[in-house]
């Protein structure tokens, strides 16, 4: 009886911390979204551009461009978001840009 309120306790407690620790984080990667939107306070991205987000793939392609060319890019990459993420933050670093 001891082991089986033991076990039920532990499951319990880590049961609370995970859920604590995912709202505690719920907003992963805030202060690269925050960079963007000062990034384009300070300097406004291109009219009609094709907007790619996502995580690190997009983040680090550094010749993005170049696959465009004659086209206005806008690389909204950030960190290793998952698509809950980009979907968390779509209303900031998305539809701002009015994409068709």
């Amino acid at each position: 009886m001891k082991i089986s309120l033991v076990v039920c306790l532990l499951f319990l407690s880590t049961w609370i911390t995970g859920k604590v620790h995912f709202f505690a984080t719920d907003t992963p990667f805030e202060a690269e979204i925050r960079a963007f939107e000062t990034q384009d306070r300070e300097s406004p991205p291109p009219q009609n551009a094709i907007v790619f987000t996502g995580s690190s793939s997009i983040r680090l392609w550094e010749n993005l461009a170049t696959y465009f060319p004659g086209k206005p890019i806008l690389n909204r990459g950030f960190g290793g978001s998952e698509l809950s993420q980009v979907l968390l933050y779509a209303d900031r670093i998305i539809t701002p840009y009015h994409p068709k």
